[in-house]
């Protein structure tokens, strides 16, 4: 008998993904989330099916410009932080990616 069983469970679905030269890409990182707020059952009767997937498009376009407004303002901060700390020349590398 074994002291501590810890038994055997499901890991559930597991969505991995990778990228060259940089981070994850925009649509990557929406296609993340999108998997783990909404799935679509293959086995679901195809009027609900074809509903579920044409919601799920309008939060994929909503999540994306999120995704997009969020880089901006997170580059805003991070060029004003340069800025004030006396980086000007950093700062307008950041602006202008």
């Amino acid at each position: 008998m074994d002291v501590l069983d810890l038994g055997t469970g499901t890991a559930g679905l597991v969505n991995v993904m990778t990228s060259d030269h940089g981070g994850l890409s925009d649509e990557q990182i929406v296609d993340l989330v999108l998997d783990k707020i909404l799935l679509v059952s293959n086995d679901a009767p195809p009027v609900i099916k074809e509903q579920a997937l044409l919601f799920r498009e309008n939060i994929r376009e909503v999540l994306y410009s999120y995704v997009e407004f969020t880089k901006k303002q997170e580059r805003a901060t991070i060029t004003q932080t340069l800025a004030k700390a006396g980086h000007e020349d950093l700062a307008n590398i950041i602006r202008r990616l």
